[in-house]
């Protein structure tokens, strides 16, 4: 841990490695792992070695695994002036560009690897891939390295074994165990460890030393498994290359399947497909994910919330009544509600409304020695919670000040999507936190008296959002703190005498949010859902751009789905973080 950044400090590139170099000619065989790296020159190399924090490091090496050799390697020098003509080698003039012959162009030369990045990053098909390279090559002064068409199609299958499609029986919901999905397409990832671990070779990442952020998401008419790979230490996170590797274009989508619903037994499924217990790993789920998941029965149950027992009677009271839920206590619910053989409608509420196999882990048994608050696994779903208490602010609004409210979103340049159950996107609610002051004069004084309540929480609510909601490790803990305290005052008075109904969301906000802070010292917007939400629309463009069939129940809806998948994870392979595409 730590080999990585030295390295890069003196301009070092990670090349390859193999455990097992196979032997053809010599008395003396290479055993055990070779590694090779590459340094600007000899200078940068020797600077690495001599560097102290690396002689600290390999300390520790030294004293864990057996070095048979560690050398330099030096490259052929290049020619002085760019020339080979021998004069010009040992000091005459420079001979000129043209001496009778045609004066040369300098072409700018795209490699495969940038034509491939900037294709991807772009969106093109592949057939836009190859149309581009042929207008790039028609142009006097640049070349694209021969041989771009026939390498485009074998790195579009690059990651091709490491997938399956397979038709799947699912379930059309819980509660109808009888009512089953019948051969509905999956495509899968056979192992999301080697897959990974495979990743994490073409990005210079160590897997050992990385987490898994899951995101299980049901968007544009597919349900989507899919992770990014992060360090393990959030202050590498917290770097530009960090926050590149958390984003949407190093997402890898484990797997696909189209209208899908989203439920125990299908996650289940798709869980096993995936082998996918065997990853070091954390979820960034919305709540209505979370339920199958924890093995919950539901968010309008007895005990709503999966992060603790707070009974919904006691949610306006905007206090923690129940103890935490653990990942061990999810389990032991889960037992009691099988011996109790009760049903679902009949037994949720004496087993804190766990009806379902807890998922955190492959086993109870795994669940049970589990003693972890379920916040650790099951992060808090920051972006889902500006989405439902701003679109419950406006909706109240909307009721009793139509005309402000209609003002404040015009204003707001907000735009209601067409998602039925999703009045405003993200950066919509952000827009609407930030317009709060069309609700005041020029003297900053409130517009009307009765609406002050609300435009009070809304903005309480962002001074949480911006001293949590954040990717920062250097949040101020007091500055959070009292945030939390003012929304909670604010709550309480709407709760109390507006009637505004205490959702889930701000019990969430008000308790488990600080919980979740106090105790990681970081800010949440390290683990937010974003990139699970923001995959959707950009596998579906890809989709759209390479043609997917459109009917799923046709029969080459498969294959074609699994090559766009594959398609569309190779690209976001090859991304190196901090890498420009020109």
């Amino acid at each position: 841990k730590g080999f990585f950044p030295i390295l890069k400090k003196y301009g070092g590139e990670f090349i390859t490695f193999d455990d097992k170099i196979e032997h053809l000619e010599g008395e003396k065989p290479i055993e055990g792992r070779t590694i090779l790296w590459t340094f600007p020159s000899e200078e940068d190399a020797k600077a690495w070695y001599n560097d102290p924090e690396y002689q600290e490091l390999a300390k520790i090496r030294r004293s864990s695994a057996i070095l048979n050799n560690l050398s330099i390697i030096k490259s052929l020098p290049k020619s002085p002036g760019g020339t080979k003509y021998l004069p010009q080698m040992l000091g005459a003039r420079k001979k000129a560009i043209s001496e009778g012959k045609k004066q040369k162009i300098e072409h700018t030369i795209v490699t495969h690897d940038q034509l491939s990045d900037f294709s991807n990053f772009r969106k093109f098909s592949q057939r836009g891939s190859k149309i581009f390279g042929t207008f790039l090559n028609s142009l006097t002064n640049v070349r694209v390295h021969p041989g771009f068409q026939k390498e485009l199609t074998l790195r579009n299958r690059e990651l091709a074994d490491f997938y399956e499609g397979e038709y799947v029986d699912f379930l059309k919901s819980d509660l109808r165990p009888d009512d089953w999905l019948k051969d509905h397409p999956l495509v899968y990832a056979k192992n999301a460890e080697e897959l990974l671990f495979h990743v994490c070779g073409q990005k210079g990442l160590i897997f050992q030393e990385c987490v898994v952020q899951t995101f299980l998401d049901g968007g544009k008419g597919r349900l989507i498994l899919s992770c990014c790979v992060l360090p393990a230490d959030w202050e590498e996170i917290e770097t530009p290359e960090g926050r590149q590797l958390s984003g949407v274009n190093h997402c890898i989508i484990l797997a696909v399947s189209p209208k899908l619903p989203e439920n125990h037994y299908n996650f289940a499924k798709i869980f096993s497909k995936c082998q996918f217990f065997r990853l070091y790993k954390f979820f960034s789920l919305d709540d209505k994910a979370k339920c199958p998941v924890c093995g919950h029965q539901g968010c309008s149950s007895t005990y709503p919330c999966v992060y603790c027992y707070t009974p919904k009677e006691d949610f306006h009271t905007l206090e923690q009544t129940g103890d935490d839920r653990t990942v061990a206590s999810l389990a032991i619910d889960y037992e009691g509600f099988q011996n109790s053989g009760m049903t679902r409608k009949e037994g949720g509420k004496h087993s804190f409304n766990i009806v379902l196999s807890p998922q955190i882990f492959g086993t109870i048994a795994e669940h049970l020695e589990c003693l972890d608050p379920v916040y650790f696994h099951c992060m808090p779903s920051g972006l889902h919670y500006i989405l439902g208490i701003v679109e419950l602010f406006h909706d109240n609004m909307k009721i009793k000040f139509p005309e402000e409210t209609a003002e404040w979103v015009k204003k707001s340049t907000a735009k209601e999507s067409d998602n039925p159950k999703q009045k405003f996107k993200g950066p919509d609610c952000i827009k609407l936190l930030e317009c709060l002051y069309v609700f005041e004069n020029k003297n900053g004084d409130p517009i009307r008296l009765d609406i002050v309540p609300y435009v009070n929480c809304l903005k309480s609510f962002n001074k949480v959002r911006k001293t949590q909601f954040i990717k920062s490790t250097d949040i101020d803990l007091d500055l959070a703190r009292r945030a939390r305290e003012e929304f909670k005052a604010d709550c309480k008075v709407v709760i109390e005498d507006f009637d505004v109904h205490a959702i889930n969301k701000i019990h969430c906000v008000v308790i488990h949010v600080g919980q979740w802070v106090e105790h990681f010292k970081i800010g949440l917007g390290f683990v937010l859902e974003h990139t699970g939400e923001a995959i959707h629309h950009d596998f579906d463009k890809h989709c759209l751009n390479t043609a997917l069939i459109a009917d799923y129940k046709h029969p080459g809806y498969l294959g074609d789905l699994k090559k766009k998948t594959v398609a569309y994870v190779s690209g976001n392979c090859r991304r190196v973080p901090g890498k420009r595409l020109w």
